[in-house]
């Protein structure tokens, strides 16, 4: 049987991972991942300090064919504009007649095309 040689004290083996590792990066490739970093930080400081701001808050608006739009009152354009194709109640022709008592307002128009 062969001798076991006894272990020095530089070869003893490590007790945590992180201790064994002996490899190190180049101080080119230092010098080149510290550089992206401070260039990507930078990026996004830069990138959020000029992003506009804005507050938002939901509302609700309800568009009515004959009163328009309940917050800035602007009145829906209703296309093809050819007359007899959007009528109101008296629509004699028209397949959709809802209740007017269920529409906002009490007004509606409907088209059969």
């Amino acid at each position: 049987m062969g001798s076991i040689a006894p272990v020095s004290s530089a070869h003893k083996p490590c007790k945590q991972r992180l201790q064994c590792a002996s490899f190190t990066l180049p101080r080119f490739l230092k010098t080149h991942v510290l550089n992206r970093l401070l260039f990507t930080t930078l990026v996004v400081v830069l990138a959020l300090t000029h992003l506009p701001f804005a507050r938002a808050a939901l509302q609700n608006a309800t568009v009515d064919d004959e009163y328009g739009d309940s917050l800035t009152k602007t009145k829906p354009r209703f296309l093809p504009t050819t007359g007899g194709v959007w009528e109101g109640e008296e629509c004699a022709g028209c397949r959709v007649k809802p209740d007017p008592t269920q529409t906002f307002r009490n007004t509606y128009l409907a088209a059969t095309i």
